[in-house]
């Protein structure tokens, strides 16, 4: 079968047929648990009633409609969404690329409104906000970058967790209209911003006049602990975007701005024809309600607890450990050595993993999970983990 098209991840050598809460049925052999949550877009899990209940009945109602009409179900998603985040307005989107590409677009026109001619937008060293030309650009994405040159200019780089340097670069660029900031780097092997270095950006912001925007894009509802995972710090971003997580998988994403920077939003920075679709915005409003009346923040925060107490104990002095880490149920394991050859490894033991930066598990399984899946992925991990650092290493893994 030729492949329909390439894409980031590349393909397994899976077919998937169904899935049910955390595990995806493969055709003709035994299911597989999705301990990476799809990427962290299906946070519910696979087929959860409650969300396949609301597309049904939306289906039911109205497939789409014009852009230019006020659709209620639109209207509740957006005002769920800003209703959590603390934020005044949300335009809904098909992607998190495109909600990063609305906030690229909210910092350059503030910098119009400040008569700067060439506004950039600060960004991180280790960044990644899409595949985009435009948002590729303000990722620190170097083997991407090389085949799109030239990319879209007016992006500064700076050093993650560096306030001193950061203060340095403020100084020296007048240009510079905002900051666009993941509280967790996960594509750059899972690096949480620290309390004080959002704390710190948010008071930079304020004394440059800067847009403080929160890139939430694999970090939403729950993930982390907190619906959004800049909460937990306690700070107030002027502009807060997300992506696929929010309708647990199907296409969707929202931009949100609040105060000075909800006024941006409403002065033509974006079109299209279907961003906010109807089943999307009816999973959003059915997804915010089974977040909270499940109190999934809460148990995603006692089962990560539980998951990296144990995997640290299980790893304890173990030599090809550099580290365990994680907040909520996003948890990452990182090897002295690269392993992504551990990846097929764990489809032979049932596990769907992910490998970032070559040395760097990622678990992020459903919030939904049971104790029983927690047990399973657990002692398949442990085991995995073992069994990968004692093969001979001259030898290929099969």
């Amino acid at each position: 079968m030729p492949a329909l098209y390439s894409n980031k991840f590349g393909r397994l050598p899976l077919l998937i047929s169904g899935g049910d809460g955390c595990w995806l049925q493969r055709e003709n052999e035994s299911p597989l648990f999705d301990a990476i949550s799809s990427h962290n877009q299906c946070n519910l899990g696979h087929q959860h009633p409650e969300l396949v209940a609301a597309v049904k009945t939306q289906a039911d109602r109205l497939l789409s409609a014009s852009p230019a009409l006020q659709l209620p179900v639109q209207q509740r998603a957006g005002s769920d969404l800003c209703q959590i985040a603390t934020m005044h307005s949300a335009i809904l989107c098909d992607s998190g690329a495109e909600a990063n590409e609305l906030a690229i677009k909210l910092a350059r026109f503030q910098g119009r409104r400040k008569k700067i001619a060439v506004p950039a937008i600060l960004t991180f060293e280790g960044s990644f906000h899409g595949l985009s030309l435009a948002t590729m650009s303000a990722s620190d994405y170097r083997k991407a970058h090389a085949r799109y040159e030239p990319l879209v200019k007016g992006f500064v780089r700076a050093p993650f967790n560096d306030l001193s340097r950061l203060r340095q670069i403020a100084e020296a660029n007048s240009n510079i209209t905002a900051v666009m900031v993941e509280s967790v780097q996960i594509e750059a092997g899972i690096r949480f911003a620290s309390t004080e270095f959002l704390h710190g950006l948010r008071q930079i912001c304020d004394e440059f006049d800067w847009l403080l925007i929160l890139d939430e894009i694999q970090t939403t509802a729950a993930r982390t602990g907190t619906f959004f995972s800049f909460q937990e710090h306690g700070i107030s971003p002027d502009v807060v975007t997300c992506g696929e997580a929010l309708a647990n998988g199907l296409p969707s994403g929202a931009c949100m701005a609040r105060d000075a920077a909800a006024d941006l939003l409403h002065d033509g920075a974006r079109g299209t024809s279907l961003g906010g679709g109807l089943l999307s915005s009816a999973v959003i409003s059915a997804q915010c309600a089974v977040i909270k009346q499940d109190h999934l923040s809460e148990l995603a925060i006692a089962r990560g607890e539980e998951l990296l107490h144990a995997l640290k104990a299980a790893f304890a002095g173990a030599h090809y450990i550099k580290d365990i880490r994680g907040r909520g149920l996003l948890i990452a394991i990182e090897m002295a050595e690269p392993c992504e050859a551990i990846i097929p490894l764990a489809l032979n033991s049932g596990l769907l993993i992910e490998v970032y930066r070559e040395k760097v598990i990622q678990l992020s399984p459903p919030l939904i999970m049971q104790s029983e899946d927690q047990s399973f992925l657990l002692d398949s991990m442990v085991n995995l983990i073992k069994l990968y650092a004692g093969d001979d290493r001259k030898t290929p893994r099969h």
